[in-house]
């Protein structure tokens, strides 16, 4: 309870919450359904459609936000998944999309960053870059 009651107080004194981006990655996947129109009577029933490729067709959604939404993105193509390296180039865009988009996050006390322990955001190249 104590420790509710001082982040009460904490986020009074300086709102910290308002300097927070958070990253996650998801995968999505998609189909682009393409049904043709057939006639039957009214006693026949439709004909069953199979859901099968689903897993091929799906896409990495990188994403960055803060309390006012959507900073940054970017859809990975199919079968490219995130790596140091690439984390690393997307901290560069996602510091440009800042400066642009949030410059008053960008030249006050700085940015207080969340993300996760995977691999790549916790590799030696994505915290000497951080």
């Amino acid at each position: 309870m104590s420790t509710a009651i001082s982040l009460l107080r904490r986020i009074k004194n300086e709102p910290f919450m308002d300097r927070l981006v958070t990253g996650d990655e998801k995968w999505i996947l998609y189909k682009n359904v393409q049904r043709k129109r057939t006639w039957k009577q009214a006693h026949e029933g439709a004909e069953p459609m199979s859901k099968g490729g689903l897993h091929l067709m799906k896409v990495l959604l990188c994403i960055w936000w803060d309390i006012r939404g959507v900073i940054y993105f970017e859809l990975l193509p199919t079968g490219e998944t995130i790596t140091a390296d690439k984390y690393c180039q997307q901290l560069v865009e996602l510091k440009k999309a800042i400066d642009e988009k949030r410059s008053i996050l960008a030249n006050r006390k700085g940015v207080l960053f969340h993300h996760d322990n995977a691999r790549p955001h916790v590799a030696k190249p994505t915290l000497a870059k951080l």
